[in-house]
């Protein structure tokens, strides 16, 4: 027969409700009892069960979190801390992974499994952003935002960051630098990131276009550049085409 809490309280010598609170880390319940009650728990084996506090509370505790393939780097980089942050508030993290070629299905979304979304991938004409606030969804957009959507998010500050390379490659003797950006169907890639310095941008190239072996063409440019700034991450790997089709100097 399974543990229930029941066994719990009688071993730990409480109610069954203080054995609830006590698991839930809920005000009311003193350090001493919390730590008795979740010592009968682990000798008696006891796991809560999620479906039955979901249904006392209403709460599922777990976060949808739309991420792109994982081979790209940023990704890791966002979802390992960001799945560290929500375990630590108490929700599970579940992963949606958008591939690009086919849309997230919406009903895991919405059938009221989740207490919450983060996006990541969302492109500037989303709908995704307007079915969730419809149905009383709340979200957040992570690195990027949707046109005409007001909500909460978390971005980068482009222009900030842009100012700091442009200072940074001006005070290096750099004057032609060339600039390889996001795909203007996302916020990070249509967002103006130059900023007023003294170099002279050559060309521009979008991270989604696949770069020609002559390097110039690829770049819209007619002069080479003496320093290529890669914004995004997907990007990250092609300033090193670049450099082996094209000496920069």
């Amino acid at each position: 027969m399974a543990v229930t809490s029941h066994d719990v309280a009688r071993l730990a010598g409480v109610s069954q409700p203080t054995v609830s609170r006590a698991l839930r880390d809920e005000k009311g319940v003193s350090a001493a009892t919390r730590r008795r009650v979740r010592e009968a728990a682990r000798s008696l084996g006891y796991v809560p069960s999620q479906a039955g506090r979901a249904l006392s509370t209403r709460r599922s505790r777990k976060i949808g979190v739309i991420s792109a393939e994982l081979s790209n780097p940023f990704y890791p980089a966002l979802l390992g801390p960001l799945h560290d942050a929500l375990a630590g508030h108490g929700y599970r993290t579940v992963l949606f992974t958008d591939r690009g070629e086919r849309p997230v299905e919406l009903d895991p979304l919405l059938d009221g499994s989740l207490d919450g979304v983060v996006l990541t991938t969302s492109e500037r004409t989303s709908s995704l952003p307007g079915e969730l606030m419809a149905r009383g969804v709340p979200f957040v957009m992570v690195n990027r935002t949707v046109d005409g959507i007001e909500a909460d998010r978390c971005v980068a500050g482009n222009r900030v960051g842009a100012a700091v390379v442009a200072e940074l490659l001006a005070h290096l003797g750099h004057r032609r630098v060339a600039a390889i950006l996001g795909p203007e169907s996302t916020s990070t890639g249509r967002e103006p990131t130059t900023p007023a310095t003294t170099h002279e941008p050559l060309g521009r190239a979008s991270s989604g276009a696949a770069l020609p072996r002559n390097s110039s063409d690829g770049l819209r440019i007619s002069r080479s550049p003496c320093a290529v700034i890669a914004k995004t991450q997907i990007s990250s790997a092609l300033p090193k085409r670049f450099l082996c089709a094209r000496t920069i100097r």
